[in-house]
């Protein structure tokens, strides 16, 4: 990729776009996409191609600081996005908003750190992981000595930064790496969402990570982390914990399950059945289930976008949510994917035999959206629980069990 003028992009930055033109550039992605959705899907990464395309579009820079020639848009701008980019390859939805929304998570560390990260313009990569296997991270003067595996780590094949994160001294703690200090492990080999190059970042023994390119996990989660003293957005100043990070997986699974609707009625319109001639479009039972799978997804958006909506308000107003607040949202999370997957797997049992070929594309959108649910973020198992422990009086354990009751008069800035 060519580095892009800085200058030229902090200019450009002045005409943000809106949601409805960030919407319109991901539709006229939609027929490229789909184009190279099975090449990419064989790849088992976004083709560079795919990539360049994302960043002419501006769909990569939405939470990128003004400053650097970013949008700094609103929180939930990535599930439009991202919805309509999952017409075209689910794979590629979930690297502009799950991955996209990265260089907000680089905007909370400090200006200093923001300076690297952003020095060659707004339109990079940055990869994360989840999931720590075999790490390690000592205090050293001037910084950190670190060294692992880190697993999950989308779109780390076209990355530019890394971010992982080890204890120190019991301190959960944050850490940005540039791309010459770690290695890819190819492990991706999975039934769905292959084109995310989903693989492992690997950090070699004692790599030095300085001072200011970490963070604390729970001054990184918490209202006013040190990026936000050198930015005006509202979304480097929220409090960002599970109930708001959880949230980016949505666009695409809901994009996937309309397109698989979408999809399955053109194939069944004119489809005659191999046993016995007749039109399978003229099945009552049919008519039947695809309106049941339409009102599944219709229910998924609409709770998708409300929540989204109170995010943002929270966001906006410097408002913490609530225990109360932050479990609904994370039940309705794992509710959203819940409809989703059952919807689209109703389609693809009712194509019978024909449903179960990789190359149907009904399918492809079926096991994407299986893979995608499998996220810890909108996982039912993970993120619906914990709303039931919050309903019987319980205590939380795991993940949730620092979410508590906080004073919602407003302790964020707002701009």
């Amino acid at each position: 990729m060519t580095p892009r003028d800085n200058a030229a992009l902090k200019a450009s930055s002045d005409a943000v776009p809106t949601r409805a033109e960030l919407i319109a550039r991901a539709k006229a992605l939609v027929p490229f996409l789909k184009a190279n959705a099975a090449a990419t899907e064989t790849r088992r990464s976004l083709m560079p191609e795919v990539v360049e395309k994302l960043f002419e579009a501006g769909l990569m820079r939405y939470f990128a600081p003004r400053r650097f020639g970013g949008y700094e848009a609103d929180w939930g701008v990535q599930y439009y996005i991202s919805k309509e980019l999952a017409h075209g390859c689910p794979s590629t939805a979930w690297i502009s908003s799950v991955v996209g929304q990265h260089t907000m998570h680089a905007s909370r560390f400090s200006k200093e750190a923001q300076d690297e990260i952003f020095a060659d313009g707004p339109d990079l990569i940055i990869a994360t992981s989840s999931a720590p296997k075999k790490v390690s991270a000592r205090k050293v003067p001037g910084g950190f000595m670190v060294s692992g595996i880190y697993g999950f780590s989308s779109g780390i094949d076209h990355s530019k930064w890394g971010m992982a994160f080890g204890a120190v001294d019991g301190v959960r703690t944050y850490f940005l790496m540039p791309r010459k200090d770690y290695e890819i492990g190819d492990v991706w080999h999975t039934i769905g969402m292959r084109g995310t190059g989903t693989k492992d970042l690997v950090v070699p023994p004692e790599v030095f990570v300085p001072e200011h390119r970490s963070l604390p996990w729970a001054v990184f989660n918490a209202a006013n982390p040190p990026g936000s003293k050198v930015l005006d957005g509202y979304i480097y100043a929220m409090e960002f914990g599970p109930h708001i990070a959880g949230t980016s997986p949505l666009g695409p699974i809901v994009g996937a399950a309309e397109a698989a609707l979408e999809t399955y009625i053109e194939i069944t319109r004119n489809r005659v059945s191999a046993i016995d001639g007749t039109k399978i479009g003229d099945s009552e039972l049919i008519h039947l289930r695809i309106a049941e799978s339409a009102s599944e997804i219709h229910a998924a958006d609409m709770i998708a976008r409300n929540d989204l909506d109170i995010l943002h308000e929270a966001g906006k107003a410097g408002k913490v949510l609530g225990e109360k607040e932050k479990f609904e949202l994370q039940r309705n999370r794992g509710f959203i994917g819940e409809l989703c997957m059952r919807s689209t797997q109703r389609l693809v049992r009712m194509m019978g035999a024909m449903g179960i070929f990789d190359e149907n594309p009904v399918n492809r959108y079926f096991r994407d959206i299986h893979a995608m649910t499998t996220q810890v973020g909108v996982a039912v198992d993970v993120t619906m629980p914990p709303w039931g422990r919050w309903a019987l009086g319980l205590p939380q354990k795991g993940l949730f069990a620092n979410i508590k009751a906080q004073d919602s008069s407003g302790t964020t800035k707002t701009n």
